[in-house]
C-alpha cells in the first residue's frame, strides 16, 4: 500500500446490530507511520458479536507533517443501494507528539 493515496476495504457485516469504528495510532518515541482500522460488531446487549480484520492505513512522513496541527478523521457513510452499504474513510491524520524521555516508551498501539 502506497502512502498517501486512498486505500479501498470491503467488509461484510455479520449481523444486524449495532456497529463501531475503531483505529489504533502507534504512541511512543518513535512517529507513527499508519494508523490501524477495524469495525466491531455489536449484539442486542452491546456485546462483541464480530469483529472485521484489521486494516491498515499508511501515513508518509509529508502528509504527517501536513495534518499534525490539525488531524482530522472523517467518516462518510455512502449507500450504493439498500442490501450493500458502504462506509467511506477519508482525510485519516494523526498528530505527533513528542513522548517524555524518561521513563522510556517503546512504540506500541
Amino acid at each position: 500500500v502506497e502512502p498517501n493515496k486512498p486505500v479501498r476495504y470491503s467488509y461484510t457485516r455479520q449481523a444486524r446490530g449495532s456497529w463501531s469504528l475503531n483505529w489504533l495510532v502507534p504512541i511512543g518515541h518513535e512517529k507513527p507511520s499508519n494508523i490501524k482500522v477495524f469495525i466491531h460488531e455489536l449484539n442486542a446487549g452491546n456485546q462483541l458479536s464480530h469483529m472485521s480484520p484489521i486494516y491498515t492505513i499508511e501515513m508518509g512522513d509529508e502528509l504527517l507533517a501536513k495534518l499534525a496541527r490539525d488531524a482530522t478523521f472523517f467518516v462518510r457513510a455512502h449507500e450504493s443501494n439498500e442490501m450493500q452499504p458502504t462506509l467511506a474513510i477519508s482525510h485519516a491524520g494523526v498528530s505527533v507528539v513528542m513522548a517524555q524521555t524518561q521513563p522510556r516508551r517503546e512504540k506500541r498501539w
